[in-house]
């Protein structure tokens, strides 16, 4: 299942926990720190929301830690309790938050999105000319979906780095390269964005389950060890 699968990609001391955002969330499972922010949210986006915010507190209990509030900052980022790493994602058909421990953990970044063909007309503001280049020497059936990875690669890079320098990137700023046999990327950061330093790479798995694919990245406290 999804959930076994972002696990198998990520460190073994890292908790994975997905929840279904097309249910409700029960009563009491909810901090009001939380809720507060989803007032006036339409009803799926109160649900997603609420989900993300389950799999959070059943990731930290998962990994021996009190179930505590993440609630949305200004910027609408997640803000962890300070002995707390984390991200959310989701989709329509899926939710999943990790939560590891900031003693050893700088950064954690999950990206959910529908495995299906990145739609063509955004493509050109997603992929840079050389990853455009990849594609088209691709099977014609691989290319949408292998773009799509893509796509989610850059947004778990983006989540990655934010927390350390609250920088907003553009695709452009990030380049990938697929490795799909071994379900590996490696990003590289425009010239003086990287917060772990221009000379160090950006790593990170993906995968695919039930109608769904993943990127997980992470970074240890030593900056030097970047996955």
């Amino acid at each position: 299942m999804l959930e076994g699968a972002v696990q198998a990609a990520a460190p073994r001391e890292v908790s994975v926990v997905c929840t279904d955002p097309r249910l409700s969330v029960p009563d009491g499972e909810v901090f009001y720190s939380e809720a507060v922010s989803m007032a006036r949210a339409v009803p799926k986006r109160r649900t997603e929301f609420f989900a993300g915010r389950l799999a959070a507190h059943r990731a930290m209990a998962r990994r021996g830690f009190p179930a505590s509030p993440v609630p949305m900052g200004r910027d609408r980022a997640p803000k962890w309790p300070t002995d707390l790493v984390g991200s959310i994602s989701h989709c329509d058909a899926a939710c999943v938050a990790v939560v590891g421990a900031r003693e050893r953990y700088r950064s954690l970044a999950v990206d959910l999105e529908p495995d299906e063909p990145l739609p063509e007309d955004i493509l050109p503001m997603v992929c840079l000319p050389r990853e455009r280049e990849w594609l088209a020497r691709l099977p014609q059936d691989q290319r949408g979906r292998m773009a799509r990875v893509i796509f989610s690669a850059k947004e778990c890079a983006y989540k990655l780095q934010y927390p350390i320098t609250r920088k907003v990137l553009d695709f452009s700023d990030v380049e990938v390269q697929l490795d799909p046999e071994a379900g590996r990327f490696e990003i590289t950061v425009a010239p003086g964005i990287n917060p772990f330093g221009d000379k160090t790479p950006l790593c990170g798995r993906f995968g695919q389950e039930v109608g769904v694919m993943f990127c997980m990245m992470y970074a240890l406290q030593d900056i030097g060890k970047m996955k």
